[in-house]
This record gives structure tokens, C-alpha cells and sequence, in this order.
């Protein structure tokens, strides 16, 4: 399979799960992602990882052997929790901070919060 994933849409390859350590190889799934968000998972292969190209954003990783196997459930679940949970965190702290503090009268605000006329 042809993973492609331009700026967040496409496929990609997430997650490490059940480490051989004889020959280096683990299992990873392909999933296909909307800004990154993993939507559905499509296959899980194990893989030996082989050359790094460039680094950062534009990083690439070539696989040595990619192996297909059955769709690997723990890995799926551990992904969507991994990545929704943080969503949340992420999205809904700043939410309920702002909810808290829009809802507070100006007078029972902390000082530092409190703006200045």
C-alpha cells in the first residue's frame, strides 16, 4: 500500500504495538485521516523500519519489509483514545475556561483577569 497523507488528509501509519526484538519489527496500522485526526482504520502490517529521509515536518521513513496482518483492535483503540482524548483536552479546556470566565461579573474575576479601563 501507498501511503500518501498531504497536510493531514490521506493515510498514514500510526502507533507501535507488540515489538519483536529479535529483528526490530513491530505492528502499525494504516489509517485514513482528516487534519491528522485518525477516522478509520484501514490495515495493520508489522514493519522493520529501515532509512529516516530529512527530518521534521518533511520527514519520511522508508519500511524494510512491510508485512500485512489482521487488523490489529487493541492498536485501534488505543489510537482513538490517544488522539480524541487529547482532542478534547486540548479543545475543551480552553472552551470551559472561557464559558467560566465569560459567565463571571467583571467585580468577582481575579485582578489579574480583570480589564483595565
Amino acid at each position: 500500500m501507498n501511503f500518501v497523507n498531504i497536510l493531514g488528509f490521506g493515510t498514514i501509519l500510526y502507533g507501535s504495538r507488540d515489538k519483536n526484538l529479535t529483528d526490530n519489527s513491530f505492528i502499525t496500522t494504516a489509517w485514513f485521516t482528516l487534519f491528522y485526526l485518525p477516522i478509520i482504520p484501514l490495515d495493520s502490517y508489522r514493519v522493520i523500519v529501515g532509512r529516516q529521509k530529512g527530518y521534521g515536518v518533511g520527514a519520511s521513513v522508508k519500511y524494510e519489509q512491510i508485512q500485512k496482518i489482521p487488523l490489529n483492535r487493541k492498536q485501534v483503540i488505543n489510537t482513538y483514545l490517544l488522539w480524541y482524548l487529547t482532542a478534547v483536552v486540548i479543545i475543551g479546556i480552553p472552551v470551559i475556561f472561557f464559558w467560566w470566565y465569560g459567565n463571571t461579573p467583571v467585580d468577582q474575576l481575579p485582578a489579574s483577569l480583570r480589564p483595565q479601563y
